[in-house]
């Protein structure tokens, strides 16, 4: 094969593999245009492709040069000029190409986290532009002939006038660099910054975007950001701890008060066991003993509701506890109405509420008005808050409950420890009855949904009726049976019963278990 069948062969090469590149790139527009994706590196790939064979057979020049026998189809000068443009776009697709193959690949390839990339945006443009700086140097000293030392001198001048002009642009561009480098924060992290609480929005060249907890979008400059105290609550983790100060009258136990508190803090769901909660003696002062309940949680965008939770939870158990708050006891001691008029909780209202309930309750008509009544008398009213733990699932339990004012959630606790929503129960209703009557562990965690008023009736109280009147136990086993159908316990004991052997049904295994937890004979 001589040179001009060579030249010739490689031509026609050339020109196939430009009909292909050009088809798929083609195709990737026709794509874009129909679905608005595009396949970057396969578009910038075949483009380069077909722009560098589109050079190649259009550039006299360089065929001249290769294979002397060829002959151009087009006048030299514009064989060259069309030559070189599609070179140089070549060279620009080239870089596209390797820009994007480092975003897909490397920027939130293998250096992402979840949705974001480990390194900085900035860091990002600055490579980027990079990379197309050196296609251009590459397009000057190859298809110009240009002497790229020369250009590089120039653009040194060029950069000192700018830099002496740009001076304050450039100090928010370095600083940026420096604290997308630094990695002090991420997109979505919940910062301090000179007294400010916010969420980052954006980190650009100049500045850094912070939307406030209270709505408004702040811009500080990148210079006061990093020359600043800046405070990040997400990193190294998103947990967050907190402390509440409260002051306890002198007269209070503090082993007492630190059992109460602790039980309160740990009995929430959003209050980590691990770290553990703690409660810190801080001071005597005058009004009587400083304490601090430090917690930890997981989201600090919450903090505030967080605060709340455990604030409310430690006032309604110190409530339930007896414990008082600390007053100025001179004060107390100098007027009589030192205190603030708060209003009592209408004790007779309940009263009457729990006693119009368990004379419809099914459970309790096997027994007269007056038994009833004294059930009423000897009940204890129990107040919990938002979130609070009334009871909890496996532990060991002797009374039951009646909602007087409010409404709780019944969740069920799986094997990993979350909890399961399975009831809702509001003023009226009651739970607990299988621990009341037999003594069963519980069956469910009881959370308070808001402001929550208990009668809660226990196994002494009801014991006193039992004995006077055995023939109760039937009739309560009965409607316990029909209470809890649904219970786990029941349905074992169903399952027991289907077995051979002559064992007790369910109602004589409940009436068992009642006369057993209260030593009645029968």
């Amino acid at each position: 094969m001589n040179a001009v069948d060579l030249g010739n062969f490689i031509e026609f090469l050339v020109f196939g593999i430009g009909i292909i590149s050009g088809i798929i790139a083609l195709f990737c527009v026709f794509l874009r245009l129909q679905t608005k994706k595009m396949p970057t590196i396969l578009f910038g790939s075949s483009s380069s492709v077909w722009f560098l064979s589109a050079g190649f057979l259009s550039n006299q020049l360089f065929t001249t040069l290769l294979f002397p026998d060829s002959i151009g189809r087009l006048s030299p000068g514009l064989q060259v000029g069309v030559g070189d443009i599609f070179v140089s776009l070549a060279c620009l697709f080239l870089a596209f190409t390797l820009n994007a193959i480092l975003k897909r690949f490397v920027w939130y390839g293998s250096l992402s986290e979840g949705t974001q990339s480990r390194v900085p945006n900035i860091l990002i443009a600055l490579i980027r532009l990079a990379i197309y700086a050196g296609a251009l140097m590459v397009i000057f000293s190859l298809v110009f002939h240009r002497d790229v030392t020369a250009i590089a001198a120039t653009s040194g001048v060029v950069a000192i006038v700018l830099g002496y002009s740009l001076q304050p642009t450039l100090s928010e561009i370095f600083a940026g660099l420096a604290l997308n480098l630094s990695h002090a924060f991420r997109i979505g992290d919940s910062v301090q910054h000179d007294g400010v609480w916010g969420i980052i929005q954006e980190a650009n060249w100049r500045s850094v975007s912070m939307r406030t907890y209270e709505g408004t979008l702040v811009v500080v400059p990148n210079t006061k950001m990093a020359t600043t105290r800046l405070t990040n609550l997400d990193l190294p983790n998103h947990n967050m701890r907190h402390h509440i100060r409260f002051i306890v009258d002198i007269d209070v136990p503090p082993g007492r008060v630190q059992s109460v508190a602790l039980a309160a803090m740990n009995a929430l769901p959003h209050v980590l066991k691990s770290p553990p909660a703690m409660l810190l003696f801080k001071d005597m002062t005058d009004q009587g003993v400083a304490y601090e309940a430090i917690f930890w949680h997981f989201n600090p965008n919450v903090y505030i509701l967080r605060r709340d939770e455990v604030g409310v939870a430690l006032w309604y158990a110190f409530r339930r506890a007896g414990i008082p708050f600390s007053v100025l006891r001179h004060n107390l001691a100098t007027h009589a109405d030192a205190r603030p008029n708060v209003p009592p909780f209408d004790v007779n209202q309940y009263r009457r509420r729990l006693s119009e309930v368990l004379h419809q309750s099914p459970l309790f008509q096997c027994f007269q008005d007056d038994a009833i009544e004294q059930l009423v008398e000897h009940h204890r009213q129990l107040v919990y808050g938002p979130m609070e733990m009334v009871v909890r699932q496996d532990d060991a339990g002797t009374s039951m409950f009646v909602i007087l004012d409010g409404a709780v959630t019944v969740l069920h606790e799986t094997a990993d420890g979350s909890e399961r929503e399975v009831a809702t129960l509001g003023t009226g209703e009651s739970f607990g009855h299988m621990s009341l009557m037999t003594g069963a562990t519980r069956s469910a965690t009881v959370r308070a949904v808001g402001h929550l008023v208990l009668a809660e009736i226990e196994k002494d109280a009801i014991g006193a009726l039992l004995g006077a009147n055995p023939a109760a136990v039937e009739i309560i086993a009965q409607e316990i049976m029909r209470l809890d159908a649904a219970n786990m316990r029941l349905r074992e004991l169903e399952q027991a019963a289907s077995t051979e052997g002559g064992q007790p049904g369910p109602l004589g295994s409940i009436a068992k278990l009642m006369r057993g937890f209260f030593l009645l004979g029968g």
